[in-house]
């Protein structure tokens, strides 16, 4: 009998054992598919995104834009939301290129928003640029990053993962518009990596750039308070005694 017991409670805790195995499997697993999910979402959202239309509404901290649809001749989409802050940065261009500030935009310009989108497709804006309203045309501006560079041509790709060649207009104008500061700079300053927003025409396939603006698409980043030492706090005296009669 007593053989008989120890073989069952064997089984059982044999038994309990392939259970908890298989619990502690499937929650790891569990587990390793919903970091993997956090993992893809983070990145997705810490992609600079873009957002180009004409501004409907302004508020203190957020616009909303009619969205421009570039692929179909000029045609307005839906209407997406834009946040802001004190961090974002507003620059105006055109034939020359300055710092604005929120209140100098208005109703019916036309933008193009740099950023990146929240879980609400929210796109909190570290840049905008308010410029003319593209018009369907072989006249096209594009923002992207420089992936490849030769003697008289760059090779650029946009936020939309495009790929272009440009090529240098003769009479091209070159900015170097960074940390609020511009500088003229020539063609063969620019470098890979550096991100651009590029305005010109679409000859045979080639980009052809009459004026570039080197910009920033990256949030700089804001300097941490120092904590401001404590006042150290005075101690006061305990009366004295007064002797007992």
């Amino acid at each position: 009998m007593k053989k008989i017991a120890i073989i069952i409670l064997s089984l059982i805790l044999f038994s309990s054992s392939l259970r908890y195995l298989k619990a502690q499997t499937a929650t790891s697993s569990s587990e390793s598919i919903r970091e993997k999910v956090q993992e893809k979402v983070i990145q997705v959202l810490s992609n600079p995104k873009s957002y180009i239309g004409t501004i409907t509404d302004i508020s203190s901290t957020t616009i909303q834009v009619r969205k421009y649809l570039i692929a179909q001749e000029g045609k307005t989409g839906e209407i997406l939301q834009i946040s802001t802050n004190q961090d974002t940065t507003f620059v105006s261009v055109g034939k020359t290129t300055k710092t604005i500030k929120l209140a100098d935009i208005a109703i019916g310009d036309f933008i193009i928003a740099m950023g990146y989108k929240n879980g609400n497709n929210v796109l909190n804006a570290t840049r905008i640029l308010v410029t003319e309203a593209l018009k369907p045309s072989n006249r096209i501006s594009v923002l992207g990053k420089i992936t490849k560079v030769s003697k008289n041509s760059l090779e650029i790709t946009s936020l939309a993962n495009e790929k272009l060649t440009l090529e240098p207009n003769t009479s091209i104008s070159v900015v170097d518009f960074v940390d609020q500061k511009e500088t003229k700079i020539k063609f063969s300053d620019i470098e890979v990596d550096d991100s651009l927003i590029a305005f010109g025409i679409i000859n045979n396939n080639v980009f052809e750039a009459r004026k570039i603006d080197v910009i920033s698409l990256t949030p700089s980043a804001s300097p941490i308070p120092s904590a401001s030492p404590s006042a150290t706090p005075k101690t006061t005296p305990s009366p004295t005694p007064k002797p007992t009669p």
